[in-house]
């Protein structure tokens, strides 16, 4: 399974692309019962699916996914039919239309504003055939930092400035770093100085997570001849590049502008005490160099069942204020941890408590833009409503599978290791044996039509991957669609209906 992060021209693609599937049935791929699959839903789960590398037809990959979506739309409204949404699906449902209003409000604010100039993709164009010699040195000290600079402008070297000005003290500083700096320099504090100097130039104290950075140029020199073939091959990457530091740059506007405030308050005090208790109850796991990002995990399923441990005076205490008044309990503020986008590292209570905090922060910022989205009814914008409505028939047909399968009465009886010819157990193969059944029992059911014209027209990109979205920690742009295989009478029922629905 490959994993990539969406980058934001991309995603700004897909949304232009589809900004006017709605649920009118011309407009949807199909519709099943009450529920309609959007063309946007069809091509996320369709290019973001893992599942279908399998499958080399695209044709009938797409197929295969029409067939899932049919069944978890039915399975979907069958839990609203018999009231079986469990409370922590509802919780789900909730928060993902919550991330799509603060999704869509940051695009409409930050990155719609955006535009890129041609002299703007010509000069960072010129910036990429560009390298930069550099001698580089942190300093513990901002005072000892404009010393040393003070220095090199009367004409000392940089080591003599150093040497002249910095105690003999490990805590001084670091050593010293020799650099060739290349295109792109992802570094923003950095770019914003280093393109702007000249050889033999000093920087003025440069402040980077916590020390001060002298940049001290050697040499900048050309590593490329430029042409127009060249620049228009770079092009999509000079304008994801831009684009990036612009929206930086114009959010960190916003933030200050409309964030600042509205952002609640935290009461450390008492949110540290609930923290140093929490901790106490990880299982920690220390990093796996071949798994990146293993260590980072949400916040464990039995979080309640530790925060319910904790004396009542810290469980109910009040832990965030908002400037409206309104407050959450260190409980309500725990469970949102839980349940949000949010990652935590789990290689060390030290680094868990860490990100704990930087989470409990990136909450409260993405709180006031979600409170700025309700106030403009964002819940009613079409982009919204359709990635609402994806992951709302998503996690309601999940959660009633495993209901489903939970109160079927099946009996691990015999050895439940041995397989049969399909590689499955016994009580494996029962299971498949109950949905084949059930799933073909609520096709003949539910009303389903199929917009043929629709459905040969879309030719999605098979990406066979997950799509990670940019803006939060671990979240998928679409859940995953797995075909259903192993399923003889649904599989022949899903053949009659498409057939005469004109899909061959």
């Amino acid at each position: 399974m490959k994993l990539h992060q969406i980058r934001p021209w991309l995603i700004a693609v897909f949304l232009i692309l589809f900004a006017c599937a709605g649920r009118v049935q011309k407009n949807d791929v199909a519709e099943v019962g009450r529920l309609g699959i959007s063309v946007q839903e069809f091509t996320y789960r369709y290019s973001f699916n893992p599942f279908l590398f399998k499958i080399k037809d695209p044709q009938a990959a797409k197929k295969e996914v029409l067939a899932a979506l049919i069944a978890e739309k039915m399975l979907s409204q069958e839990a609203e039919k018999h009231n079986k949404i469990q409370p922590d699906v509802k919780i789900k449902i909730r928060e993902h239309e919550r991330e799509a209003m603060i999704e869509e409000l940051r695009r409409d604010s930050v990155e719609k504003t955006i535009r890129i100039s041609d002299a703007e993709l010509q000069k960072e164009y010129n910036r990429s055939l560009q390298e930069i010699e550099a001698e580089i040195f942190a300093f513990n000290c901002k005072a000892n930092a404009i010393e040393v600079r003070r220095r090199m402008l009367n004409g000392e070297a940089f080591g003599q400035a150093l040497a002249e000005v910095l105690p003999r003290s490990p805590k001084a500083g670091q050593a010293m770093i020799h650099k060739k700096l290349t295109w792109p320099i992802t570094n923003a504090a950095l770019e914003a100085h280093v393109y702007s100097m000249k050889e033999k130039q000093v920087s003025p104290p440069i402040f980077i997570n916590g020390k001060y950075y002298l940049l001290y140029v050697q040499s900048v020199k050309k590593i490329g001849r430029a042409s127009r073939a060249d620049f228009n091959d770079r092009r999509k990457a000079l304008e994801d590049h831009i684009m990036r530091r612009k929206i930086r740059i114009k959010y960190t506007a916003f933030f200050r502008r409309r964030l600042v405030p509205a952002l609640g308050r935290l009461n450390r005090k008492i949110v540290y005490k609930a923290l140093n208790l929490l901790a106490k109850e990880i299982v920690y796991s220390a990093k796996k160099p071949s798994r990146p990002f293993a260590e980072f995990h949400s916040l464990p399923d039995d979080v309640n069942l530790a925060v319910r441990s904790f004396l009542p005076e810290i469980a109910s205490a009040t832990a965030v204020t908002f400037p409206s008044g309104k407050v959450w309990n260190t409980k309500a503020l725990f469970q949102k941890l839980q349940y949000g986008p949010y990652a935590f590292d789990y290689s060390g209570p030290k680094r868990f408590k860490e990100s704990f905090i930087k989470n409990t922060e990136l909450l409260l910022e993405h709180q006031a833009i979600y409170q700025l989205a309700r106030a403009k009814v964002y819940a009613e914008k079409k982009q919204v409503r359709l990635e609402s409505a994806m992951w709302d028939s998503y996690y309601k047909a999940a959660g009633y599978r495993h209901y489903l399968l939970a109160h079927a009465g099946f009996t691990a009886w015999g050895d439940s290791t041995v397989k049969n010819k399909n590689g499955l157990t016994r009580i494996q193969q029962e299971r498949l044996d109950f949905m084949d059944r059930y799933l073909s029992r609520l096709l003949g059911r539910y009303q389903i039509k199929i917009n043929q014209d629709k459905f040969k027209a879309l030719q999605p990109q098979k990406l066979d991957m997950v799509m990670m979205k940019s803006h939060f920690a671990h979240r998928l742009v679409a859940p995953m669609l797995e075909p259903l295989e192993g399923l003889p009478l649904w599989q022949r029922k899903i053949n009659d209906l498409f057939r005469t629905s004109g899909i061959q």
